[in-house]
């Protein structure tokens, strides 16, 4: 079993500061949980990985906010399956 949680404070969108003036527009502070799930099996004498992952595991809306400043709008909940398969 796999967990991660990811916490992010306010960061401002704007930089009116780098010409002297006061940041006015922020993206709000976030946490998002990512669960994961891996089982290991034989199928034909041969070892299989099974794989579940949830990004965003309780579907929170969220911002991200890059260096420049430009915003964008975080991933819904995600679920990824895979399997391998060892010859």
């Amino acid at each position: 079993l796999t967990a991660a949680a990811i916490h992010t404070g306010k960061v401002y969108v704007d930089d009116t500061w780098s010409t002297g003036g006061t940041n006015t527009q922020h993206a709000p502070d976030w946490t998002r949980i990512d669960l994961g799930a891996r089982y290991r099996l034989h199928l034909a004498d041969k070892p299989v990985t099974l794989r579940a992952t949830v990004e965003n595991a309780l579907d929170e809306n969220y911002w991200t906010v890059s260096t420049f400043g430009n915003a964008q709008l975080g991933w819904p909940r995600i679920v990824v399956l895979s399997a391998t398969v060892d010859f």
